[in-house]
């Protein structure tokens, strides 16, 4: 699922027509791969298994918010059976970060593996940030420019071109290419930070 709708990308970008939709599709398919990887988290919801190591008393859940968390299982074998499973009153829950700590505790024995706690948990879909749909846009729409420039150039490298006296100067991709700042700065608070 992208983190935003193609007609809303569209309204966003002001492009009023269908002509490029498959294309828009393909860039909105790079935007999500980016921003997921960037942000080291997912936006648009589901439901979600992860591992962690044990012997820890927080768990950092890598998608948030968390609307339920299903089960936490504790199993050095990594087995993960019905009876490693965890009471709720086990562990406490601050769902807006992601944050799961035990009460009483460790999530297991410190020598117990980097795989022995699973923890099973849903987040909301349709839940997606203001930031982070504005930057998903911005970022399908200079991709999108880049495209059409480089099109009406006949996809060659220019950085600027006279033609009947009037010359042009187009942004230049020749040095790579790099993300706005602007859309660093919307995820910039959405971001995980990196363990």
């Amino acid at each position: 699922m992208p983190i935003d709708t193609r007609s809303n990308v569209k309204m966003m970008l002001g492009i009023t027509t269908d002509d490029d939709d498959d294309f828009l599709d393909r860039l909105m398919g790079a935007a999500d791969a980016f921003i997921v990887s960037h942000c080291g988290r997912s936006f648009t919801g589901g439901a979600f298994t992860e591992y962690h190591p044990a012997g820890g008393r927080v768990l950092f859940l890598a998608n948030f918010p968390i609307s339920t968390v299903t089960g936490v299982k504790v199993d050095p074998s990594g087995a993960f059976g019905a009876e490693t499973l965890l009471g709720a009153d086990a562990y406490a829950l601050l769902a807006d970060r992601g944050v799961l700590t035990a009460r009483g505790g460790a999530f297991g024995g410190s020598g117990d593996g980097p795989v022995a706690v699973q923890v099973v948990y849903e987040t909301a879909t349709d839940a997606v940030p203001l930031p982070v749909s504005r930057a998903y846009a911005e970022l399908v729409g200079i991709w999108y420019r880049q495209a059409k420039t480089a099109a009406h150039l006949g996809q060659l490298n220019l950085i600027s071109q006279e033609e009947g006296g009037m010359e042009t100067t187009y942004a230049s991709g020749a040095n790579g290419f790099r993300v706005p700042a602007t859309v660093l700065q919307l995820l910039e608070l959405y971001r995980v930070p990196p363990m």
